[in-house]
């Protein structure tokens, strides 16, 4: 099954990564409704800029951007993904159980020659607390102040780090990457970005290479919606 842009989105590329029926063993599945699915919308007037590339990795869309739309010294690859939860059954029959290192094989991949930085979002269903991977050239930053010395941790309402919380670090960390959230202007209370009446917790990254977030002093911002968990 595929999306249907019949008369939306007309000034945007489209880029789709369809949701698919998971194997017939969850309550979800059951019930007929498809589980994940990624849409990436990037305007036309960047078109000029923008390659897709295949990655092998589902509920993941990948594209490059060249590097003169910023000025960077490297193209950007950048990532729209969604990792199923821990014990999904996404995982079932594979290998890998852990969304996070499946993602880390795919990226590796693609970027073996390290030709690129990083631009990775979406929903990872990794809980990292107020962590950020320990880069050894952290560079003096933080989202109040530039003359800050709190240089390696983030803030963030989620005080929970599990278990694909911790791939997510060591992703960061393999790739040279930090987490925007809760250490970039915008947002600086590191804000909730799932809200149930089940919970709350930070599970949405924007995260980037360390050189793209330190020298571009980029802002990101969590928006408030009430239409959906």
């Amino acid at each position: 099954k595929t999306f249907d842009f019949s008369g939306i989105f007309t000034d945007f590329l489209k880029f789709a990564a369809p949701a698919k029926k998971l194997q017939q063993i969850d309550s979800l599945s059951s019930r007929g409704r498809n589980s994940g699915g990624v849409l990436l919308l990037i305007r036309n007037c960047y078109a000029k800029y923008v390659k897709q590339v295949i990655i092998d990795c589902e509920n993941a869309i990948t594209v490059t951007i060249d590097k003169s739309l910023w000025g960077t010294d490297k193209d950007i690859l950048l990532l729209a993904c969604y990792v199923p939860p821990e014990g999904s059954p996404a995982y079932h029959g594979l290998e890998l159980k852990d969304g996070i290192q499946i993602l880390e094989e795919a990226v590796s991949a693609l970027i073996s020659d390290n030709n690129y930085y990083l631009m990775m979002f979406g929903d990872f269903n990794a809980r990292t607390s107020c962590e950020q991977p320990n880069l050894e050239d952290m560079l003096n930053y933080s989202p109040d102040s530039e003359d800050s010395d709190d240089v390696s941790c983030r803030v963030s309402q989620d005080k929970v780090v599990n278990a694909f919380g911790r791939s997510l670090l060591n992703f960061c960390f393999m790739f040279d990457c930090l987490i925007s959230n809760g250490c970039c202007a915008g947002d600086v209370d590191g804000d909730f970005t799932y809200v149930s009446p089940h919970g709350c917790s930070v599970i949405d990254y924007f995260i980037l290479s360390e050189e793209l977030l330190l020298t571009n002093l980029c802002s990101m911002k969590v928006c408030d919606r009430i239409d959906s968990w």
